[in-house]
């Protein structure tokens, strides 16, 4: 049998006693249930009495207090980053570079911010600047909602990679586009199920053209994914430059 104790001059049963209390009844009436299971979805008598009980002791105050508790909306806390995000937009901002007003890439089309061609839903074009911010907001919203969801569409055996490894492919795709992945060799060779550290080493090198012609930049960016792919890896990210 459970007693209540009052404090001297205490009416009634304070909010954080009305909630011990309910669940202790709710723990008992599950365990009640456990052996017992039919009685423990009737109205007994002694379970009635029991609540009746617990509503005679709690103040009109107390029970306004729970239901307000009771009906609150749950505290909603933001998601953690995913561990892929940061390592991504580190390696793709070092590999990318940043401009905020329009350029040529080296495959002669408007670009801006961390390597992007399209702007407010439109080609870039060459009268166009941005800031940091929105350069930095572009990146983070192309590769949370096009690329990584890209790449574990392509790639669902990536779901069960390392932050690291999943950034690794990311900023790959970022680079040579999603249909380049999906036509790859690289990605026929990890859903065939090779060892996914071994296709990496083997695939990612051979992108290192533009056209025909071999870019010491792709290369180094090649070396630095599979660098990230198969061990941990760290570089500092750099800052958009103004032209």
């Amino acid at each position: 049998m459970i007693t209540m104790h009052k404090r001297p001059g205490q009416d009634g049963l304070t909010v954080y006693q009305l909630l011990v209390s309910i669940v202790v009844f709710v723990i008992l009436g599950a365990l009640w249930g456990a052996f017992n299971k039919p009685k423990h979805f009737k109205q007994l008598p002694h379970q009635l009495a029991a609540w009746d009980w617990l509503q005679e002791r709690v103040s009109k105050e107390a029970l306004k207090q729970f239901a307000e508790l009771y009906r609150a909306d749950p505290v909603v806390k933001d998601p953690l980053p995913a561990a892929w995000l940061a390592p991504a937009l580190k390696i793709i901002k070092k590999w990318e570079g940043c401009r905020l007003e329009a350029y040529r890439c080296p495959a002669d089309i408007p670009t801006i911010g961390y390597g992007a061609t399209r702007l407010a839903n439109r080609a870039v074009r060459m009268c166009d600047k941005i800031t940091q911010q929105e350069a930095d907001q572009m990146l983070l919203h192309e590769v949370e909602n096009l690329f990584a969801l890209g790449v574990f569409e392509l790639l669902p055996m990536a779901k069960k990679w390392r932050g690291e490894q999943v950034a690794a492919i990311v900023s790959f795709a970022y680079n040579v586009g999603l249909g380049a992945l999906e036509e790859s060799t690289l990605r026929k060779r990890l859903l065939a199920g090779e060892e996914p550290n071994k296709v990496v080493i083997e695939e990612l090198p051979r992108w290192n053209k533009a056209g025909s012609k071999v870019l010491e930049g792709l290369v180094n960016r090649r070396k630095d994914e599979v660098a990230l792919f198969t061990v941990r890896y760290w570089s500092s990210s750099n800052r958009c430059r103004q032209r």
